[in-house]
């Protein structure tokens, strides 16, 4: 199975998205999976956030079986699971994990996609670009990519669609985190405060005693600051 994992990483948010480059450059190294990183803006008239989504609609034209979207403040906390065990079963197109809202159950969140490239597949992604340009006011509200899957693209898919349980890419809450038994996975760090995402990041980085080798490369490959950068391929 061929599976390609990609960020999106612009210059401005190095500082911190280094340390997630660093543990899925690990990660894919361990794996055998391509990794790809897109460092500037693929679409003009919609934000940048929408740039993942293209990155993956070109990444699927690469004949990857699955390509798998993971956010840049994201760091992974366990690289032996593998994207495979995340796969439910054949009929699933996307698989994405499960979001924090205390009201509104089995909503998913943007922060890690894993979509299978078939006809399907293909046709959500798709479906969620046009929806972006056919609502532009809802595609520039926070959070983007996700306001408009939840109402224009979830419906349709919600047959096909899988949700991780939050337990396994959960958010940072800082010296909390050992008591409520998250990030079995990974670690969503979503803090407004850049420098403090990147103190945060560095600080789980070093203690999951992550390798320096990676983090030097990472900011190696980051010295590249336009178009896709094929990490590993």
């Amino acid at each position: 199975m061929k599976i390609a994992i990609c960020q999106l990483i612009t210059p401005n948010i190095d500082a911190f998205a280094k340390y997630s480059s660093a543990s899925i450059l690990a990660y894919c190294k361990k794996h055998h999976y391509s990794y790809f990183i897109q460092r500037d803006k693929l679409i003009d008239n919609l934000h940048i956030n929408w740039t993942k989504i293209r990155l993956v609609e070109q990444l699927l034209d690469k004949g990857y079986d699955y390509v798998t979207l993971i956010d840049a403040d994201i760091l992974l906390t366990d690289i032996n699971r593998s994207v495979e065990s995340f796969i439910k079963d054949d009929q699933v197109v996307i698989t994405m994990v499960e979001d924090t809202h205390l009201f509104i159950k089995s909503r998913p969140n943007a922060g890690f996609i894993l979509i299978k490239n078939n006809h399907d597949g293909k046709k959500l992604i798709k479906m969620w670009l046009d929806a972006a340009y056919s609502d532009t006011v809802l595609a520039d509200k926070h959070p983007r990519n996700q306001r408009i899957y939840w109402k224009y693209v979830q419906p349709f898919y919600r047959e096909k669609q899988h949700l991780i349980p939050y337990k396994y890419i959960s958010k940072y809450f800082f010296w909390f985190n050992k008591f409520l038994k998250g990030g079995k996975f990974a670690y969503h760090f979503d803090q407004t405060n850049n420098k403090v995402r990147s103190m945060y990041m560095g600080k789980e980085y070093y203690r999951m005693q992550y390798s320096e080798i990676e983090l030097g490369t990472t900011k190696e490959v980051l010295s590249q600051k336009k178009g896709l950068v094929e990490v590993l391929s």
